[in-house]
């Protein structure tokens, strides 16, 4: 419980102002809770003993809670607490899209703002909802470029005959407002695509359509005065203006997909801003290996809830894929727009390798790692993600061009060269705007104090950049943990086997072991262990796994307890001891942990990402959603954390927001094969049935010349095609039948939506007890409704230490 001047919202800790509008103020808080920063918009006292306005306030949490879409701003709670109404949403730092009068965008920027909006409004609009107040204002910027629609507070549903307005009035903002908004006529979706075209005039021209001196003399040319022209160089964009503010709303675009449509005919945008040219999942390994298990549970509510166990061997893998082999250059084509640039930004680019010894890359890898975290806990300071620059690397950029793909105000380089006991490290810190050089160092030193040479970097980073470092100054950025530069130099190693997923698991088992045996106390090193060894069945064959799981997941939690002894103030301790709990379905062990690895590290993605399968296993869906989003926006190109929200999504039944979040974990890593399956799986859902066979028609020929290094059986391609003549002619089931094993049948009629067959899957899974949590969020999906009372479901929820309902015991 916080206060803030005479205001107390329970639950959060609020910030500071952040706005002030004729309703109400808006703050950036903390929600305690999950220790994100949220906006906590609050009725002003005197707006509150209206009952109109006070009801208009309620209204837009209850409108835009109810909707659902990557666009449109994500509301966490609303309340009353001692007479005080409060909306609890997503915050955006970047403010809003809303230019100074007299500056246009760019055609492109322009344009990608408007696909965005008619988007969300075409979501808004199915659901039955017209914003009505459609504007720049209303319009926020996430960090990577996309945009989201907020400010529903006079919103009404289409059906809909009573408006909060006072009697001879209309509501909106006259500038933005539609002819027949202004006439008090009843509208439709259709009134917000013509406030967006006044938007798309705006952002093209820095300037409004209409002016006038009051709201009245604004209405009029509105109503009647000739649609505004764009200048010459823009004339190709008029046809699509014309239509947009059209008076006639029969003459506009039916529908904001509509408008999505017409821009993308023009060719003008291309793919989502998080996407950038030639990055992969630095994670995938090219190596033959062992096929993991863990795809129908990573994305078992994207659709394919219940493939079972054995679905793996058909459809599994972290490396090229049997439906998603091939690069999609479409898709992962860099926006040439720049994503704006937070005033105290960097990202730390991965330091080059000058050793003699290439082997030693490890070493500057993690070197930029270390670094990368170390900056992560100067207050003030937003550090891009390691996915986003490790995706960079070995790819020439200018620092220009890399701080508008990034949107970072600075960029960090540097190089390393271990050579025996020393090292050598070079540092530049050069402003991406100009490609000005700030600052430079060269440092020697002996490799056992590579950590205070860590902090001494990333102190003078932050003094230079005027950022305060905190009580602790350079000795609070980095922690030494070790003073055994062997067993440091394994640790990372073994951290950078992990990565590479596959038989790297295995070897780095091997590396941390060997780090903790030269030093018993290295408390990351028994993390990272335990991490290792909890993971490893997934990449294990069904027998090998249930052989030996007991007992590498006792090892698991045994070497997260020593970490945590070790070091109390070690997030990735808690999160390993935490992780290994949930595993074993020893939820209320598991939680203090994640709670305490929230605090020690809020801005760790994983850390969210795990917490959002202990949250979905004990049924805290929306929770759990909220969390595995907030990975999401901490690392927007991991494509584990975008089919973690995809996941979380698909258990509440929202399969249309899957979409964006598969096709960007698409385009960003096609050759994770569990990538390209979800895909497709989400396409049969929604019956988006030609996407699908698409992306099995790209793979095809690539899945059979990858054949060798991607352990590729040919067996997903019959299975899969099965599922969708299944879904296009459910008539010739038995012909279908005929060319499958029972098996492969099986996992077709899964994909094709048979809930039996699905659950029969969840079930194997659950019983090989081998995947975690997966099983349990999989049950609570509400694809399973009508299975509550069923016995299988009642069995496995009292076996992993439920009630009949699913509720903790």
């Amino acid at each position: 419980m916080t206060e803030h001047g005479a205001i107390t919202i329970p639950g959060y800790s609020l910030l500071r102002l952040i706005g002030t509008g004729g309703m109400a103020e808006v703050y950036l808080a903390k929600q305690d809770s999950l220790g994100r920063d949220v906006a906590l918009k609050i009725l002003l006292p005197a707006m509150a003993a209206d009952p109109v306005l006070r009801e208009r306030f309620l209204q837009e949490a209850r409108y835009a809670a109810k909707l659902h879409h990557p666009n449109i701003i994500a509301i966490y709670d609303v309340g009353t607490f001692e007479g005080t109404a409060y909306i609890a949403m997503e915050y955006e730092q970047a403010g809003t899209v809303a230019p100074p009068m007299g500056t246009a965008l760019d055609s492109h920027t322009a344009l990608r703002i408007v696909h965005d909006i008619a988007g969300a409004l075409d979501y808004a609009h199915a659901q039955g909802v017209v914003h009505r107040d459609v504007k720049p204002d209303n319009i926020l910027r996430r960090a990577n470029g996309s945009c989201l629609l907020s400010d529903f507070g006079i919103a009404r549903a289409m059906d809909s005959d009573a408006a909060l307005t006072r009697e001879g009035t209309s509501i909106g903002t006259p500038q933005y407002m539609s002819p027949e908004q202004l006439r008090g006529e009843k509208i439709d979706g259709r009134s917000d695509l013509y406030s967006l075209g006044v938007v798309l005039y705006q952002l093209l021209t820095g300037d409004l359509p209409y002016k006038g001196t009051d709201g009245w003399a604004i209405g009029v040319q509105h109503i009647s005065g000739d649609i505004p022209r764009l200048p010459p160089a823009l004339s190709r964009l008029q046809p699509l203006l014309d239509a947009m503010m059209a008076k006639d709303p029969n003459q506009r675009p039916a529908s904001g997909g509509d408008v999505q449509r017409r821009i993308d005919a023009l060719g003008a945008i291309t793919a989502p801003t998080a996407v950038m040219q030639g990055t992969h999942a630095p994670q995938a390994s090219h190596a033959k290996q062992a096929t993991p298990r863990w795809l129908p549970w990573l994305g078992a509510a994207v659709v394919v809830i219940g493939l079972g166990v054995f679905a793996y061997k058909k459809f599994g893998g972290n490396d090229a894929s049997s439906l998603a082999a091939t690069n999609n250059p479409a898709a992962a084509t860099a926006p040439s727009n720049a994503t704006p640039a937070l005033a105290k930004s960097i990202a730390v680019m991965p330091f080059l390798n000058m050793s003699a010894d290439k082997e030693q890359e490890y070493f500057s890898d993690g070197m930029t790692e270390e670094l990368l975290n170390a900056l992560a806990k100067v207050p003030g300071l937003n550090v891009t993600a390691r996915t986003s620059v490790f995706s960079l690397k070995g790819q020439r950029h200018d620092v220009r061009e890399l701080g508008k793909l990034l949107g970072v105000a600075y960029i960090l380089e540097g190089s390393v060269r271990k050579a025996d006991d020393k090292v050598r490290i070079t540092a530049q810190l050069v402003r991406a705007d100009n490609g000005f050089h700030l600052w430079s160092e060269t440092y020697d030193r002996k490799l056992e104090d590579v950590f205070a040479l860590q902090a001494e970097l990333a102190g003078t980073i932050a003094r230079e950049l005027k950022l305060p470092l905190g009580m602790g100054g350079n000795d609070g950025l980095v922690t030494q943990r070790t003073t055994n530069s062997q067993a440091y130099a394994l640790y990372l190693q073994g951290r950078a086997a992990f990565k590479a997923r596959g038989d790297g698991v295995k070897q780095s088992i091997d590396l941390y072991r060997q780090a903790v045996q030269l030093d018993p106390k290295f408390a990351p090193a028994w993390a990272g262990l335990s991490a290792s060894l909890g993971v490893l069945p997934y990449w294990l064959s069904d027998e090998e796994a249930q052989a030996t799981a007991p007992k590498l997941l006792s090892e698991a939690e045994a070497a997260a307890t020593q970490a945590v002894q070790l070091a109390p103030d070690l997030a990735q301790a808690h999160l390993a001891l935490a992780s290994a709990y949930a595993f074993r379905w020893e939820w209320t062990r598991a939680e203090p942990h994640f709670k305490r690895a929230l605090e020690l590290a809020p801005r760790d993605p994983d850390v969210y990402f795990e917490y959002a399968k202990w949250l979905g296993g004990i049924g805290r869906l929306e929770e759990s959603l909220q969390a595995s989003a907030r990975a999401v926006e901490l690392d927007p190109l991991t494509p584990m954390y975008l089919n973690g929200q995809a996941f979380s999504l698909g258990v509440l039944g929202r399969w249309e927001e899957q979409i964006p979040l598969m096709q960007a974990a698409y385009a960003v890593a096609p050759e994770m094969r569990y990538i390209g399956t979800n895909l497709f799986a989400v396409y049969l859902e929604t019956g988006r049935l030609d996407d699908a066979e698409k992306l099995l028609d790209d793979t095809r020929a690539a899945a059979v010349a990858a054949a060798d290094r991607a352990g590729f059986t040919g067996e997903s391609q019959p299975i899969a095609r099965a599922a969708l003549k299944l879904k296009r002619h459910p008539e010739q089931r038995e012909a279908v039948r005929k060319k499958l094993t029972d098996e492969q049948f099986r996992i077709a009629l899964a994909l094709n939506g048979d809930l039996d067959a699905r659950l029969t899957g969840v079930e194997a899974a659950f019983d090989a007890h081998t995947t975690g949590t997966d099983p349990l969020r999989s049950l609570r999906s509400v694809a399973f409704a009508a299975y509550k009372k069923d016995p299988r479901v009642v069995r496995m929820f009292r076996k992993a230490g439920f009630d009949a309902d699913g509720k903790l015991r």
